[in-house]
């Protein structure tokens, strides 16, 4: 099994080379400053005001941030290196014999690709960054990109310290690879512009400060290119202004941001969404322009997507994603979370997920979403959203949660220890499974119906954990680990395998509709032993100590899904510790700090 390709392998030993510059704290001299680069006010002003998406950085990453994560890296890097080295040891005598009986290889005459070029590229930059010399590439790790939306054609700009240091280190890439560049004039700028055979272009354009670069189809050629070397008039520009209102009213930072404006992007692709449509009489464009607008009343009410940088530094890490959504959408959104988190998980777990959800909201929610649908539907005359069908469905639906379901507030469950035999037969297992409700005792009753062993069992209130009887979960031909059962105020338990887990209370911000975290570190160690038990090639082993080496270097993430007055938002953080146990803190912890 081949893993690594030649191109990954040059990346892996780049990454190698550049590690430990990293972690000597070379960056000031190394990699230069931002202030000989383009700044980003003169970056962003190339961005058309209406573009349909847009990602930059407006600051460069902490020096810090990056040597903290290169010295953790340092492991996963070697590990890497050692394994595409194996992948590319010399084929036997046989095995070439075989080779060159299946086929006539002919290296003389090979022909040179992009991929060659870019291998010594990389190379190139390898090596200045072994002999800390990476200023001399032209190129700058306090660097600002940005990557948006001519229409629907993206477009990266890049800002760079040296534009004749630059072209000078493609050169020397060009020759040692031995591919030959396109390089060209467009207009008082060198550039290097291609043209594939699916008649879609691509461009790399050297600016006094800026690495320009697209694809777009071959047709929008002339146009695009003037983008690239132009500027946009100030009145048609997106606006630094409006740049820095959307961090501070999202409250980030600067690191990594941006969104995706899907009206806009709708508006500019729905005529090629159309065009394709209509090809072969798929749809008719009858059909089409009634039911284009259910996708238009849609949009209204959830313009945008967002994403963006909440905290960063060495050890931690908080990104959030946004589903941004009308006013009235958004607060019928705020209702479905009950305001209490789940309050107790257990600590430490390899993996556990949760759900938080009042159901008559979460039912009320689903009712109003339909009685939209079947508006916007019969208001545009399209007829293949069936009002009758809709309505079927919620129907069916809505009884299922009448029935008991509507006890249920939060449902959790985490895996905290599996270990597998010879046979790949499950052989200890330690699992947490919670449901939370007002009425526990109640709930369990309604449980008893399905399983006569259960009938006359009875949970101590004071939440002692009781084994529960053999036949008592209605599944059959399953060898079932021991599960003990227990009861609190608001909570009925099961203990799977164990009678005991450490549980802990955790902070997590506003009231989440679901929660869902893994520790790196022990999934992979799992992971790593289940593979270490079977029998393994050369390959395989080093897929083994590879994700070993992955566990010891990723941390704790956590995600959690919430709504808030913006819409619906995805909240991924992940903490780091240098000796890569878990970081969680609970509430009191965080309070104290």
């Amino acid at each position: 099994m081949k893993v690594f390709t030649k191109q990954t392998t040059t990346l892996l030993l780049i990454s190698l080379l550049v590690s430990p510059i990293f972690a000597e704290g070379f960056f000031g001299k190394l990699f230069g400053s931002s202030d000989s680069s383009e700044s980003f006010e003169t970056l962003i002003s190339h961005v058309p005001a209406n573009t349909s998406f847009l990602f930059t950085n407006q600051k460069a990453i902490p020096d810090d941030v990056m040597s903290f994560h290169v010295q953790r890296s340092q492991k996963l890097f070697e590990t890497l290196s050692k394994a595409s080295e194996n992948n590319a040891k010399p084929q036997t005598d046989d095995t070439k014999n075989k080779n060159n009986n299946d086929k006539t290889i002919k290296t003389e005459t090979a022909k040179k690709t992009p991929s060659d070029f870019f291998s010594a590229f990389f190379t190139d930059l390898g090596e200045h960054l072994n002999n800390k010399k990476l200023v001399d590439t032209g190129l700058s790790l306090k660097s600002n990109i940005l990557i948006y939306g001519v229409d629907l054609t993206p477009v990266m700009r890049l800002s760079i310290s040296d534009k004749d240091k630059l072209m000078a280190t493609l050169k020397r890439a060009e020759e040692k690879s031995g591919y030959k560049l396109a390089l060209a004039k467009c207009g008082d700028f060198d550039c290097m512009v291609d043209t594939a055979k699916d008649d879609t272009s691509m461009a790399l354009v050297l600016l006094n400060k800026q690495l320009v670069a697209s694809i777009f189809p071959a047709d929008k050629k002339e146009k695009l290119l003037k983008h690239l070397t132009g500027k946009i008039p100030s009145k048609d520009a997106y606006k630094t202004d409006d740049w820095k209102t959307f961090l501070k009213d999202n409250l980030y930072t600067g690191h990594g941001e941006g969104f995706i404006n899907l009206k806009t992007l709708y508006e500019k692709g729905s005529p090629l969404v159309i065009k394709e449509l209509l090809k072969d009489n798929r749809v008719s464009n009858e059909e089409l322009k009634k039911c284009l607008p259910v996708v238009e009343d849609h949009l209204k009410n959830m313009p945008m997507l967002m994403f963006g940088t909440k905290e960063l530094t060495a050890q931690k890490m908080n990104y959030e994603f946004v589903l941004k959504t009308s006013e009235g959408v958004s607060e019928v959104l705020q209702t479905i979370a009950n305001k209490v988190n789940i309050k107790q998980r257990v600590d430490n777990a390899i993996f556990d997920i949760g759900l938080n959800f009042n159901i008559v909201k979460l039912r009320e929610a689903l009712t109003q979403y339909s009685d939209f649908l079947i508006k916007s539907g019969e208001t545009h005359q399209c007829k293949n959203i069936s009002a009758k069908d809709i309505r079927k469905a919620m129907g069916g639906l809505i009884m299922g949660m009448n029935m008991g379901v509507s006890q249920i507030k939060t449902l959790y469950v985490a895996l905290n220890n599996i270990e597998l035999k010879k046979n790949n037969q499950i052989d200890k297992i330690a699992a947490y499974a919670s449901i939370g409700t007002d009425d526990p005792a109640g709930l369990f009753s309604m449980v008893t119906l399905f399983s006569p062993a259960l009938r006359n069992f009875k949970i101590p209130a004071d939440g002692t954990s009781i084994k529960l009887p053999d036949g008592a979960l209605p599944v059959s031909k399953i060898d079932l680990p021991p599960i003990w059962i227990n009861r609190t105020e608001r909570t009925l338990n099961l203990l799977i395998g164990t009678n005991t887990f450490n549980l802990k209370e955790y902070f997590s911000g506003p009231p989440a509709i679901l929660i869902m975290a893994m520790n790196s570190k022990r999934y992979y160690e799992k992971l790593t032993s289940f593979l270490g038990s079977l029998e393994q090639n050369e390959s395989d082993a080093n897929i083994t100590e590879m994700m070993s080496a992955i566990g010891n270097t990723t941390g704790n993430v956590q995600q959690e899904i919430y709504a808030d007055k913006r819409g619906l938002a995805l909240n991924y953080h992940i903490q780091f510790s240098d000796n890569g146990e878990s970081t969680k803190k609970t509430s009191s912890e965080k309070e104290n700090q």
